[in-house]
């Protein structure tokens, strides 16, 4: 196992409301980094972040899981956390061991109740926060950076992945 130093590991929460696309992404993000060999895909129950059971049937994320990419020799711990506000103080757990956030937003939809912070501190800690549109069959697309960042797919540790390669 390849070991790295502190400032080699970006800990990336990706966030937003359920069903907004969280789960894809990240296994986007996997596959892109070259984590995975294939794009997996929640509807085939095989991500590698929804593995219990419950997940896999029910097609949502219960409880943060960790997958580990490397890209440009960084260590990127990507956690995948729930949406729906059921399991809210799980996603709050994970967003204190943090760097940055990824926002995502379903594209028809639009912001949903679940989305709303509703604790001023939840997100205020993070480095750095962005924020995707996810549109299901159409992909992911990049809406905002906190840091000043416009580029689209831009990622908040300054890795990029494009639309086309997330997209179902």
């Amino acid at each position: 196992m390849k070991v790295y130093e502190s400032k080699d590991i970006r800990n990336v929460g990706v966030v937003g409301h359920g069903d907004s696309g969280k789960t894809t992404l990240t296994a986007g993000l996997l596959f892109t980094a070259g984590a995975s060999n294939r794009l997996l895909r929640v509807d085939e129950g095989n991500t590698i972040t929804d593995f219990d059971e419950e997940e896999i049937q029910r097609k949502i994320t219960i409880s943060t899981a960790i997958a580990v990419a490397e890209w440009r020799k960084t260590k990127i711990n990507i956690l995948d956390t729930p949406g729906y506000n059921i399991f809210i103080n799980d996603t709050r757990a994970a967003l204190v061991a943090a760097d940055a956030a990824l926002v995502l937003v379903d594209g028809v939809g639009g912001v949903e109740v679940e989305f709303a912070v509703d604790e001023p501190g939840d997100v205020g800690e993070l480095q750095h926060g962005h924020g995707y549109v996810a549109d299901g069959d159409r992909g992911v697309e990049f809406f905002a950076g906190a840091n000043g960042g416009d580029e689209v797919g831009e990622v908040g540790v300054g890795h990029g992945v494009g639309a086309n390669e997330v997209g179902g």
